[in-house]
């Protein structure tokens, strides 16, 4: 058996994939309610149109929504959230916050679900913002110093964690967690983008299919498989689905914003029919970049393209946008991350890489670990001394790393508004997933202090092979019993 590619397997499985829209984007939260708009499709054989949940407000008024457009709906409201709960529970939970009186009441209520004994401290919790992972930190902390030490599974706990948090909050977790809920501007534009496509194209889109890979590949796809009639040229069909996009997003888009912000920075003029249409970010920055170059001669030709991408990937965090990033291979995630650590001075631990997940989490980190590994007193003169300095050049050497190790090559077809990939580490929640997995398909137990070591593929291969000759040499163990899923 090849471990190696069974562990990959099972992580990319628990991670999913994820694409968008060059131009039009999609970030997160969109790509998280397509899914949702795809399981009322299947789940209940919904009639109607997605535009039907641009106003949804509450669970109760999506339940009213889907039982109105659904036929054969027979669920009660109890079961239509249940549901809802249990397909989306690890978004839904990543999008709840808690006060520390409930946080303590999740713990106590996770106490008597699991059996466990263990005591929460009562200073555990500080604030009211406390996150899922927070919870389950603390309570792992409290099994570990608990007098007498309980026998647990931290899958078998998460689902008691889990189980908790919805008999406390139920339908409130749903109404502050789902994805379609009170949904946002950029929301509801790709909503409109997407109906509009079926309407042009006269196609019917699966909602988690297009998110699994470029917009302009699916709607090929689709085209072929629906329409045989219609014998179409790539180059239009392109044209058509950037002049939809350009005519739903033209007041949110931010890549018309971002175009009239660098004409003011860099004070020229950019062709915005060359620029909308460049077709992905490395041909947008190109573009941009020739246009400066033209109008201003005395910019500095090798660091135009990182001093646009920089300017870029800063104009679009302050507008808080947030995208999927795509998966990389090992190596590159492994050279990234150790050419960041020599050019910083700075060492990740397993927790910090969990964290990453794009270009802003890693800024975010690397300002942390500076400051909290005291660069400047070790390094005089390494870094600038200023907060809003150091951000822009921790940023702009991130992207000049980046750009040194990333190959982009005619199968990158997602690259991000970003324009640049960057490792997808497993956040907290999805780590302890992959580890519940692990162990149910290689019939293991993978004991917590061997996971600290952990940081790549290769080590979690290396682990589970360590494990399962282990095992081989011990038969009389008794098989792990896990959960098969959150």
């Amino acid at each position: 058996m090849d471990v190696k590619a069974e562990v990959t397997k099972i992580v990319n499985k628990v991670i999913g994939k994820s694409s968008f829209l060059d131009i039009c984007f999609f970030d997160a939260q969109v790509l998280s309610a397509l899914k949702q708009i795809d399981y009322i499709h299947k789940t209940y054989e919904f009639k109607s149109s997605p535009l039907e949940f641009l106003e949804v407000k509450s669970a109760r008024q999506l339940y009213d929504i889907v039982k109105k457009y659904s036929p054969a709906f027979s669920a009660d409201y109890k079961s239509f959230c249940d549901g809802f709960y249990a397909a989306f529970c690890p978004d839904i939970l990543k999008n709840n916050t808690f006060t520390k009186d409930d946080a303590i009441k999740i713990a106590d209520i996770t106490k008597e679900k699991s059996s466990l004994n263990f005591s929460v401290r009562p200073d555990a919790f500080a604030n009211d913002k406390i996150t899922y992972s927070r919870i389950f930190s603390e309570i792992i902390k409290a099994l570990k110093g608990a007098a007498e030490r309980s026998k647990y599974s931290e899958s078998e706990l998460m689902v008691s964690l889990n189980n908790a948090i919805y008999s406390l909050a139920g339908e409130a977790v749903l109404n502050r967690g789902l994805s379609l809920i009170n949904p946002g501007k950029r929301l509801r534009d790709v909503i409109s983008f997407l109906t509009t496509l079926e309407r042009v194209f006269k196609i019917k889109i699966n909602y988690a299919e297009i998110t699994t890979g470029d917009i302009f590949t699916n709607v090929y796809k689709l085209l072929r498989e629906q329409r045989p009639d219609f014998n179409f040229n790539k180059a239009v069909v392109e044209q058509e689905i950037m002049a939809v996009a350009a005519k739903i997003f033209n007041d949110s888009n931010i890549l018309l914003n971002l175009i009239n912000a660098i004409e003011a920075k860099y004070k020229v003029s950019l062709s915005k029919d060359d620029s909308i249409f460049a077709g992905s970010f490395e041909a947008f920055i190109n573009v941009v970049s020739r246009s400066i170059k033209e109008q201003q001669p005395s910019a500095v030709a090798a660091e135009v393209s990182l001093d646009v991408m920089t300017f870029a990937s800063d104009f679009m965090s302050r507008h808080n946008i947030k995208v999927a990033a795509p998966k990389l291979t090992n190596a590159i995630e492994n050279k990234f991350i150790s050419d960041i650590e020599k050019k910083f001075r700075i060492t990740f631990s397993v927790f910090d890489l969990l964290e990453i997940s794009g270009l802003e989490s890693t800024v975010k980190i690397v300002e942390r670990l500076v400051k909290k590994q005291k660069i400047n007193e070790k390094y005089p003169g390494l870094l600038p001394e200023a907060v809003s300095d150091l951000n822009l050049h921790v940023r702009r050497e991130i992207i000049r790393t980046s750009r040194d190790n990333m190959i982009i090559g005619s199968e990158m077809m997602n690259t991000s508004m970003e324009g640049l990939d960057f490792p997808r580490k497993l956040d907290s929640m999805l780590s302890i997933e992959v580890v519940v997995q692990l162990e149910k398909n290689f019939k293991i137990k993978i004991p917590e202090e061997k996971l600290h070591a952990v940081k790549t593929i290769d080590d979690m291969s290396a682990l589970v092979e360590k494990l399962l000759d282990d095992k081989n040499k011990s038969p009389q163990l008794p098989a792990v019993e896990t959960k098969d899923r959150l």
